[in-house]
């Protein structure tokens, strides 16, 4: 049962069928292995099954996200982190198309292990930040089994490669960094020069399912991916066709660093929400 009191307490976890773990995952993507892990929340009766939140990180991936998986589990939400292909210790090589299809293996991987981890496969929910919101978008377009989606400070990659050339070329350039394993030193600009149409956001309207509420969580100071390029058009698109969609601005930059507890209360409201569709 979903209880918002514990997502910033300590939970007694006496007669509890197995407390609050974190349980290591290995899932293969494209012939690779991907490094993950999940926060299981406690179970009360042997029939319990919990909705299930995956956070998708972002380019690089500096900011993961790592305090939230925590105060959902204790709430009674499991949650999931994976680094994707070629970066952060995951195999294989790092790219944007890998992105979208490491996400399918991934929820495969743990609906495998549904009663495992006594999570419900019919109950998972993406939330993803920066380029993990641009995953989020695709990775539902085609069709990813998710109930709903949370986007944070996403970016709309493809279609700000198309509008803002020199924007996206600079972002490119973190690859330079030596965070990623990549197939050769041109990948992502090839990548990203191949499918940017498909990708844009605004493109992909007509390809998210009207059953799935997608929610956008924005910082007012990010510079990194400003929402009035990167959000608002796509929000309106969704408002204007009668979309389950929300919008909220944080007075903060792109990886809303202080509003942590804030952030971490809102994703429980709106996956609480979720829950009753």
């Amino acid at each position: 049962m979903l209880d918002a009191r514990y997502l910033f307490c300590d939970r007694d976890n006496t007669g509890a069928v197995y407390g609050e773990n974190v349980h290591p995952f290995t899932a293969v993507s494209g012939g690779s292995k991907v490094y993950g892990r999940i926060h299981t929340p406690a179970a009360f009766s042997e029939g319990d099954r919990t909705p299930l939140a995956i956070f998708l990180h972002g380019f690089p991936g500096l900011e993961r996200n790592m305090d939230t998986p925590y105060c959902l589990s204790r709430a009674g939400i499991a949650a999931a982190y994976f680094a994707f292909r070629g970066v952060w210790g995951s195999h294989g090589d790092y790219s944007f198309s890998h992105l979208i299809e490491d996400v399918f293996a991934v929820i495969d991987h743990l609906v495998a292990r549904a009663d495992t981890y006594r999570i419900d496969p019919e109950r998972i929910y993406l939330i993803g930040h920066s380029m993990g919101g641009f995953t989020t978008m695709n990775a539902v377009a085609q069709g990813a089994k998710v109930r709903g989606a949370v986007l944070m400070c996403p970016c709309d990659w493809g279609g700000c490669y198309i509008k803002e050339r020199e924007w996206a070329l600079n972002l490119l350039k973190a690859k330079d960094s030596g965070y990623f394993k990549l197939a050769h030193e041109n990948a992502l600009l090839e990548d990203i020069d191949a499918h940017a149409e498909e990708w844009s956001f605004v493109n992909l309207i007509d390809k998210l399912p009207e059953n799935i509420p997608l929610h956008f969580i924005v910082g007012s100071g990010d510079l990194t991916t400003p929402s009035g390029k990167h959000v608002e058009p796509v929000y309106k698109m969704l408002e204007a066709k009668g979309r389950k969609t929300s919008f909220t601005v944080f007075p903060d930059s792109h990886n809303l660093p202080m509003h942590r507890t804030t952030l971490a209360k809102k994703l429980f409201d709106l996956i609480e929400e979720m829950e009753q569709n």
